[in-house]
């Protein structure tokens, strides 16, 4: 007897494991998303923990983050794999003052990456995911004194080179079509994400 009500529960409990992911994957297989977000782990992170080292006891050093800001578009090729593109912009300054001369480095980055998406827990409601990216990141550093940009060869021009992230893990929670997202990237990227998006 004992047998027979564990199969039934076991029964039972498969029924409803699969009746739970049984939902058309291909109805909404785009998605689009904005975020915000902390400076990515190469870039800005870096660029303030380096300014916690910068000055003599003679200079106040002040570093001040704009943040990050995201947009991502994506696209269900398969129930677990999804390939997309992200932009992101990230900017930072750093105040330098010594006898009443502020010398000012202030960077601007914009990163372009394409995206590819595994999904290993695809539900209606609930989806964990982790990604590779790679592309492009520009990059400006305009240098201020007191305001005024330095007249120097290369001052304010762009930088690109390679840009990358890895997501180890990502998490989108809501309803079939309006959903919250939450990242940790290693990268280029930022290294944490939030942010709200809508599946078409």
């Amino acid at each position: 007897m004992r047998r027979f009500l564990l199969c039934i529960a076991l029964v039972m409990g498969f029924t409803a494991a699969s009746m739970a992911q049984r939902y058309d994957w291909k109805d909404r297989r785009n998605s689009l998303s904005i975020s915000v977000g902390s400076p990515s782990f190469l870039s800005g992170t870096t660029g303030f923990f380096n300014s916690l080292f910068r000055g003599g006891e003679d200079e106040d050093t002040q570093t001040h983050i704009y943040g990050t800001y995201g947009i991502y578009y994506g696209f269900n090729a398969t129930k677990w794999l999804r390939l997309g593109v992200n932009a992101f912009y990230s900017g930072w300054r750093i105040d330098e003052i010594k006898d009443a001369i502020t010398k000012t480095d202030r960077t601007d980055e914009i990163v372009l990456l394409a995206r590819v998406d595994f999904t290993y827990l695809n539900r209606e409601h609930v989806r964990l995911y982790s990604g590779l990216g790679i592309g492009a990141d520009l990059s400006t550093l305009r240098k201020y004194s007191n305001g005024s940009l330095i007249d120097e060869e290369g001052n304010g021009s762009l930088d690109p080179y390679l840009g990358w992230s890895v997501t180890p893990i990502g998490v989108e929670a809501g309803g079939k079509r309006l959903y919250g997202l939450l990242e940790v990237n290693i990268g280029h990227a930022d290294l944490v994400r939030a942010g709200i998006g809508v599946r078409m």
